[in-house]
C-alpha cells in the first residue's frame, strides 16, 4: 500500500510512481521528480532509494542491479548533494493529468494566484505616487510593477517572484510594446525597492544546469508623508 506520506505528492508524480513508466526521457524525467518529491517529504535517502527499486519493479524493462545501483542509487546521492532541488509544473508539463484533476495545482496555484491578489485602490494609489515622483518614468515604473504582479498572478508563484531582468525585458516588449534592456530593468527595480514597494529576497546566481533568477516580494506600502492609517498592503503574507 502507498504510504500515507506519499500521497503528497504532485499527482502527475504520482501517478507516475504507482503505475511506473517507459525508459527514456520518461523515465529520466520521473526518477527525478520522485527524488525530490520524496526529499520534500520528509523521506531519508535509504528510503528513497528502497521505494525506487520496488518503482523500477513497474517499469518497462526492468534494470537489472548493476544498473539500477547506477541508475538509481548512485543518482539519490548525486541529487542530495545539490544545495537546491525543485521539481515544477513546468518540468513535468508532457505528464500533466490535467489542471482541473490535479490536487497539487489546485493547493499550489489557485490558492497563491487567490493570496496575491491586489485591489484596484493599490494600483491607483501607487501609479499616482510613481508619476508624482518620477514624472514620465513613473509610468515605466508601474509597466514594471504590472508585469511582477501579473506573473506572479499567472504562475501562481506565491509571495515570491522569480523572475530575471531578460524575461521582464522580454515580457514589456511583447505585452506593453516597451523595450527597454536588461540593464534599464535593473536600474527600475532597483528604484521601486529603494520606495519601498518591493524588496529583492533572494539574487540570483549561475546553477549547475540554469541561473537562478532573482527572488521578489511585494511589501506592505505607505505613500510617504501620508498618515500611517492610509497604509496599503499589498502583501498578503504581512
Amino acid at each position: 500500500m502507498l504510504d500515507k506520506k506519499l500521497n503528497g505528492m504532485m499527482d502527475c508524480i504520482k501517478s507516475g510512481f504507482i503505475d511506473g513508466c517507459q525508459r527514456g526521457l520518461e523515465f529520466r524525467t520521473m526518477r527525478h521528480g520522485i527524488i525530490i518529491e520524496m526529499m520534500r517529504l520528509g523521506f531519508n535517502s535509504d528510503e528513497i532509494k528502497e521505494q525506487l527499486l520496488e518503482w523500477n519493479k513497474r517499469c518497462e524493462k526492468v534494470l537489472g542491479p548493476s544498473e539500477a545501483k547506477t541508475q538509481l542509487s548512485k543518482y539519490v546521492d548525486w541529487v542530495f548533494k545539490l544545495k537546491e532541488a525543485r521539481i515544477g509544473c513546468r518540468a513535468m508539463h508532457d505528464y500533466c493529468i490535467g489542471p482541473e484533476k490535479c490536487s497539487y495545482f489546485k493547493n499550489k496555484y489557485v490558492v497563491n494566484r487567490k493570496a496575491t491578489q491586489r485591489s484596484p485602490e493599490y494600483w491607483t494609489e501607487v501609479s499616482k505616487f510613481l508619476q508624482e515622483r518620477f514624472k514620465a518614468d513613473g509610468y515605466t515604473l508601474m509597466m514594471v510593477l504590472q508585469v511582477l504582479s501579473d506573473y506572479q498572478h499567472e504562475k501562481g508563484t506565491g509571495e515570491v517572484i522569480f523572475i530575471g531582468y531578460r524575461k521582464i525585458a522580454q515580457i514589456l516588449a511583447g505585452k506593453h510594446n516597451y523595450h527597454p534592456s536588461a540593464m534599464e530593468v535593473c536600474r527600475k527595480i532597483a528604484i521601486l525597492i529603494e520606495e519601498g514597494i518591493l524588496e529583492m529576497t533572494i539574487k540570483g546566481k549561475p546553477g549547475m544546469f540554469t541561473h537562478q533568477a532573482n527572488g521578489y516580494r511585494f511589501l506592505p506600502w505607505q505613500w510617504p508623508g501620508k498618515d500611517s492609517a492610509t497604509i496599503t498592503h499589498i502583501n498578503p503574507y504581512v
